[in-house]
């Protein structure tokens, strides 16, 4: 069953909606399956899950596009309010950063305060909530940066010896943010406001 799960985490699975037959993208598979959000109230199993949108699953399937892409440097998305769109990519961050290995993934928001408090809280709740089986060892977990890389200090290290050397971190609203590490993907929310609230140019 865990292989199963992590088969359809990476590669999707096809559902039979009336007469059509859809492709769930992975990142959407793992949101609806598996990740929960703060915000929504606990059903009759306690989970705190999504439902369907098509429009979400649209919007992953265009993200896997852009993934697998090599002649594509990124995706950029306007979007109205209360589509769930960021939600929607701190699952599809983490599910990424559980299901592969040796990648940092970076995140920037309008400002330091809200990229903690939304973006990675967002992660972080839906990685304390996962099953242990899918929940990789953390050697550091805080409010701005979760790592499954081998930790220095013995006493912290993973039973099983194993790691996959991921990092997940909210970085500050500044210029050359992402410079140091080698970013295997890089999240800015709020894109517009940036300058306005940080006030770091949209081309700087």
């Amino acid at each position: 069953i865990i292989k199963e799960e992590r088969y359809k985490m990476v590669h999707g699975i096809h559902i039979k909606i009336g007469d059509r037959i859809e492709w769930i993208a992975p990142d959407y598979y793992f949101f609806l399956q598996w990740f929960q959000q703060k915000d929504i109230s606990a059903d009759e199993n306690g989970m705190r899950l999504g439902g369907f949108r098509k429009i979400q699953n649209d919007i992953l399937q265009l993200w896997w596009y852009v993934k697998n892409n090599p002649e594509i440097a990124g995706l950029i998305i306007p979007k109205i309010k209360k589509m769930g769109i960021t939600y929607l990519f701190a699952g599809a961050f983490l599910n990424e950063a559980i299901n592969t290995r040796n990648n940092d993934f970076l995140m920037m928001s309008k400002d330091f305060e809200t990229c903690k408090l939304t973006l990675f809280t967002f992660i972080e709740y839906g990685y304390n909530e996962l099953p242990y089986v899918f929940r990789p060892f953390a050697s550091t977990k805080n409010k701005t940066e979760i790592s499954f890389k081998e930790p220095k200090d013995k006493k912290h290290k993973s039973e099983s010896g194993k790691y996959l050397q991921n990092v997940m971190k909210a970085t500050k609203t500044k210029v050359a943010a992402f410079d140091g590490a080698v970013p295997h993907r890089c999240w800015i929310d709020e894109f517009p406001k940036i300058w306005k609230a940080s006030k770091v140019s949209v081309k700087e």
